[in-house]
């Protein structure tokens, strides 16, 4: 957990985790939930957006998954070599400072046999007004042809961006994974940070 007495702030983790059982008494579905929880003073800018946007994300994806997959579970419940389905989310705090905070977000399913699919979700706050920074935020436009060189035109999101230490790191999705591209803050013209 992160704390600063000056300000207040703090990051801690909150889990959903659960074990969905068909009308059978077989686990059919496994919730495993992980996400950042954080808290600020009520008049932090980061107090409206940012605080509840986390808690948002997990209850929403653990109601997805006790409604509208847990059915589907169940039913393959039944079959022989039957494996639970799961649902997880997991996450990684990026960068942190004074004028930003950084996460990303992967969120899973898998039905047990096959690799899970996997959703990659990136928020970069501005502290000082408590928004999301987009990638116009930080660069020209112009500078996505530098940035994503080389990269199959589909493949690319501008705005899939975490910061880290001395600039961005976009993320590519290869099949079902995500490959790093990072763009220093000195290679790329900036618009706001210095």
């Amino acid at each position: 957990m992160l704390f600063n007495k000056k300000n207040r702030f703090s990051i801690s983790e909150k889990q959903i985790k659960e074990e969905i059982k068909s009308p059978e008494g077989i686990i059919a579905l496994r919730l495993n939930l992980r996400y950042p929880e954080l808290k600020c003073p009520a008049r932090d800018p980061l107090s409206v957006n940012a605080v509840p946007f986390y808690k948002r994300i997990a209850e929403g994806f653990a109601d997805y998954a006790r409604h509208e997959l847990a059915p589907v579970a169940f039913a393959a419940s039944k079959s022989e070599g039957f494996a639970p389905y799961s649902a997880v989310m997991t996450y990684e705090k990026c960068f942190d400072d004074e004028k930003y905070l950084s996460f990303f977000i992967d969120v899973s399913v898998s039905d047990g046999i096959e690799p899970p699919i996997i959703e990659r979700k990136t928020q970069v706050w501005e502290r000082k007004f408590g928004t999301k920074c987009r990638f116009v935020d930080f660069f020209e436009p112009k500078d996505a042809c530098t940035i994503f060189e080389g990269v199959e035109k589909r493949a690319a999101d501008r705005e899939l961006f975490v910061m880290r230490e001395g600039g961005l790191e976009f993320f590519i999705r290869k099949e079902n994974r995500y490959e790093p591209i990072f763009a220093s803050f000195e290679k790329i013209s900036q618009k706001i940070c210095k």
